[in-house]
């Protein structure tokens, strides 16, 4: 930072989500004043970051949801006097309601120097819920107040120009990752059993059921082949009775939530990392998994060829296409010489292009910018 004031950030998200602990982590780790503003409650504590809960809940009638979220709105604006911020940094529409936001915002001005980034479901929806023609007008309202807009993939990038004003630049900043974090420690297990990981919520769009049914195939070549399946969500149950119903249970391991601190030591144990997503818009899970120098199996669809290197760092197969996963995942287990070399391959490739130290200094550009202009 080139001025003696910290310069103040507010970020408004869900202060529960990783990508919104790294982000402000490192933003205050960089000499930025950070508050986050969450829709949640129960986040994280983040070192160096004041949270400050406004929480989003969900209503049968749409009458009673728009009163709630409009005074939600009224409440995250009073928030930001007191906070007395430079920029205001909006992660995700998921996590606001982008008409009162930006309703409150014309009224009052309360949101300056916004930035708005967009992460993915926001703008594209997903295969079981769409985006209304009233959701697409109240973001097109809010992205033409921000100052600045962010996305963080090519591919979603050029998704969101078609809700921006046209001939507004689209800068992309990827979700970047610690790599000293992610980092192999030791060698893997001697044991005999190749271990495939999948860590993920364990919702429809990430495709695990997909994935049990791939292992179903994969076990009867290969008996000693283990899944661990970790994280929560919808399916869990399902999940759970599928495996039994497959005859796999055996074979699968379902440990819950992991904290996110976790997530290198569950990493450091796999051989082969799965992300059958039929919804992914860029997969930070596989860029986690590659920096860790295993070979990731993920579906060829939205901004995942950004995040995998077909052939060189993974295989990207068709989503929902149970056999395709099959047979790639089983083509790394025949060959531990090419999971070895994808690994290392995974390493470089991340640390070529996701460090979050990197994705850092374009935010950090952007911001600076910003304030130079104000």
């Amino acid at each position: 930072m080139t001025t003696d004031r910290k310069t103040k950030v507010c970020i408004i998200s869900n202060a529960r989500s990783a990508h919104v602990q790294r982000w402000a982590g490192i933003l205050s780790l960089k000499g930025y004043d950070t508050y986050i503003i969450s829709s949640e409650q129960g986040a994280a504590n983040i070192k160096g970051t004041a949270v400050f809960e406004c929480i989003s809940r969900n209503y049968r009638f749409y009458l009673a949801k728009s009163f709630h979220e409009l005074f939600r709105a009224i409440r995250i604006r009073r928030i930001i006097a007191g906070i007395k911020p430079d920029i205001v940094h909006i992660h995700s529409f998921d996590y606001i309601h982008p008409f009162m936001i930006a309703l409150v915002n014309y009224v009052s001005n309360g949101f300056p120097n916004l930035v708005v980034s967009t992460w993915g479901t926001d703008v594209l929806g997903n295969p079981y819920t769409s985006i209304s023609w009233r959701g697409s007008l109240a973001k097109r309202i809010l992205l033409k107040q921000a100052r600045e807009i962010t996305a963080t993939t090519q591919f979603l990038a050029e998704a969101t120009s078609r809700l921006a004003p046209v001939g507004r630049k689209i800068h992309v900043i990827p979700f970047g990752i610690d790599c000293n974090m992610f980092c192999r420690k030791g060698n893997r297990s001697n044991d005999r059993a190749v271990h495939i990981g999948f860590i993920k919520h364990l919702a429809p769009k990430y495709g695990p059921d997909y994935l049990l049914k791939a292992l179903a195939v994969i076990v009867k070549d290969f008996p000693d082949v283990n899944l661990t399946m970790a994280g929560q969500g919808s399916m869990d149950n399902y999940l759970k009775q599928l495996a039994a119903d497959l005859g796999i249970e055996k074979h699968v391991r379902f440990p819950g939530y992991i904290e996110y601190d976790k997530i290198p030591e569950m990493l450091s144990g796999m051989d082969i990392f799965a992300m059958p997503s039929i919804s992914e818009t860029f997969g930070v899970a596989a860029v986690e998994a590659q920096a860790m120098e295993v070979p990731v199996v993920a579906s060829n669809i939205g901004g995942v060829p950004e995040a995998v290197v077909d052939c060189e760092t993974g295989y990207l197969v068709e989503p929902g296409n149970v056999k395709e996963l099959a047979d790639a995942i089983m083509r790394l287990i025949r060959n531990p010489e090419d999971r070895m070399r994808m690994g290392k391959a995974g390493r470089r490739f991340v640390l070529q292009n996701f460090n979050i130290e990197d994705s850092f200094a374009l935010l950090d550009k952007l911001y600076n910018k910003m304030m130079s202009l104000k």
